[in-house]
C-alpha cells in the first residue's frame, strides 16, 4: 500500500481501542463512501480463530464486506472460509520480512485494504517486577 491509500486501523486488546486519525482526516463524506452498501469494505483481521476476531469477521461478512481472516493456525479458519472469508496463516510474531510478504499477499487479493484490525496477541498478568 502507498501512503496515499486510506486504511482504517483498529488495534484491539482488552484495554485498548485505537482508530487511526489518518483515515478520519478525509472527512465524513469519504467515510460514507467506504461505508455505503455500493462499496463493500475490505477487512484484514488478525487473530480470527476464536473470540472477538471470529465474531468480527462474521459480522463484516454479514454486511456484505470482504474479509481476509488470519490466524497462527489456518486450519482453525475453515468455518470462516465456508462463510465467505479469504483466509491465510499469519503469525504476528514472525520476522519483518515474513510479515511484509504476508501483507503483500493479502493486498494482492483485492488491490486494497480498507480496514486493518490487529486482534492477535496475548496477555501477561502480574506486577511489573514479575513480568520479563
Amino acid at each position: 500500500m502507498t501512503a496515499k491509500q486510506n486504511c482504517l486501523i483498529l488495534s484491539i486488546s482488552s484495554y485498548y481501542l485505537h482508530i487511526s486519525q489518518r483515515f478520519l482526516q478525509e472527512g465524513l463524506s469519504h467515510f460514507e463512501y467506504y461505508a455505503s452498501p455500493m462499496a463493500p469494505l475490505i477487512w484484514f483481521v488478525t487473530g480470527c480463530s476464536t473470540g472477538f476476531g471470529r465474531e468480527l469477521v462474521l459480522t463484516a461478512l454479514s454486511r456484505g464486506d470482504k474479509v481476509i481472516a488470519t490466524a497462527r493456525n489456518a486450519s482453525k479458519l475453515e468455518t470462516l472460509k465456508e462463510a465467505g472469508a479469504d483466509t491465510m496463516q499469519l503469525d504476528v510474531t514472525a520476522s519483518l520480512d515474513d510479515l511484509k510478504k504476508s501483507a503483500e499477499k493479502a493486498h494482492k487479493l483485492y488491490d486494497r485494504i480498507d480496514v486493518l484490525v490487529n486482534n492477535a496477541g496475548y496477555a501477561m498478568e502480574g506486577t511489573l517486577e514479575e513480568l520479563r
